[in-house]
């Protein structure tokens, strides 16, 4: 459990990532705690310029911050990607909590690509995103299906502001396999009675339709795997212990 000493009301803990990983179920999972006030979407305050313009008052009309003894929170996985929102973060609350849930990183990128699609059916191929990575990345691009499933990159730009202690990180799968536990593990962690019997929602889910008129190659899927087998070593490095579901 993380300890604080403030007295200012503030959002006190953050989803910030990754997307397509159960960043939904988790916000609604919580929400269903009487010691949470979580926002039901997506503000992007601190990743969008507009809004950060607003100020904290604009921000904090989407919580009951006159609620005592709650915990008040913030799911907006964009925040994992924008260079910006870190430090602003950190300026607005240094001593923020901060939630990550990883999925498999391979089937992560393939559910972002289709979810792109689910979207916009012209969308960039796997494929094309693939060849042209480092270009995406570097422009945060929604194409960006590799960059966006390099946990290590993420979790390194905020921990140039936020120590290890103050990042808490679930793996989608061990949550999916044991709701109750996990979900008990990450209530201590908040500091919040964790006694309750809290349901996990399907938020979210791919539509299947989109999975069948765009399949993902073999070849593709084998690509991936290499690109992203540091990832799974950095992340397993990260807990000191192996992941199997991502084996």
């Amino acid at each position: 459990m993380v300890s604080s000493s403030r007295q200012k009301p503030l959002v006190d803990f953050f989803i910030v990532g990754a997307m397509k990983s159960g960043t939904s179920s988790l916000r609604d999972l919580l929400r269903q705690h009487d010691g949470v006030d979580i926002y039901r979407g997506e503000i992007h305050y601190f990743d969008k310029e507009t809004l950060f313009e607003q100020g904290d008052d604009w921000y904090h009309d989407h919580f009951e911050m006159d609620k005592s003894g709650v915990l008040h929170g913030d799911k907006s996985p964009s925040y994992s990607l924008d260079k910006d929102a870190p430090a602003r973060i950190h300026a607005y609350n240094p001593e923020a909590r901060l939630i990550w849930i990883f999925r498999n990183p391979v089937k992560r990128a393939v559910s972002n690509f289709h979810h792109a699609k689910k979207r916009n059916q012209e969308a960039m191929s796997l494929e094309s995103s693939l060849a042209q990575a480092e270009e995406l990345a570097a422009k945060n691009s929604p194409a960006a299906y590799l960059f966006r499933s390099q946990y290590e990159r993420h979790l390194a730009a905020f921990a140039e502001h936020f120590s290890a202690e103050r990042q808490y990180i679930m793996i989608f799968e061990e949550l999916l396999a044991d709701p109750a536990a996990e979900t008990r593990k990450l209530l201590n962690w908040l500091g919040l009675p964790n006694d309750v019997e809290l349901e996990l929602p399907h938020s979210n889910e791919g539509r299947s339709v989109i999975k069948r008129k765009f399949p993902v190659a073999p070849d593709t899927v084998a690509q991936l795997e290499e690109l992203l087998q540091p990832t799974v070593d950095a992340i397993e490095t990260r807990l000191g212990r192996p992941i199997p579901s991502w084996s």
